[in-house]
């Protein structure tokens, strides 16, 4: 874990050095700050991979709240 640490901050760092150091409103730093970071990190770091759903719920209960979702929904439209 330390080392993708210390390569994240070394490249943030760098990253910071090469903008200089311009007078800009809050919001736009903020947003300059926001996208390096952001960046850095995809870079360093990577995307994280989606966790499969949790295998506590059954692919028949699943399916149970999907039919009743789809009958709710009917009998709203059946009334307006």
């Amino acid at each position: 874990m330390g080392k993708k640490r210390n390569e994240f901050a070394c490249v943030v760092s760098n990253k910071f050095d090469c903008l200089g150091h311009e007078k800009m409103n809050v919001e736009s730093e903020w947003q300059l700050m926001k996208r390096v970071l952001m960046d850095t990190a995809k870079e360093v770091v990577g995307k994280s991979k989606k966790h499969k759903r949790n295998t506590w719920i059954s692919d028949k209960t699943l399916n149970l709240v999907e039919e009743k979702r789809s009958q709710r929904h009917k009998d709203v439209e059946k009334y307006n």
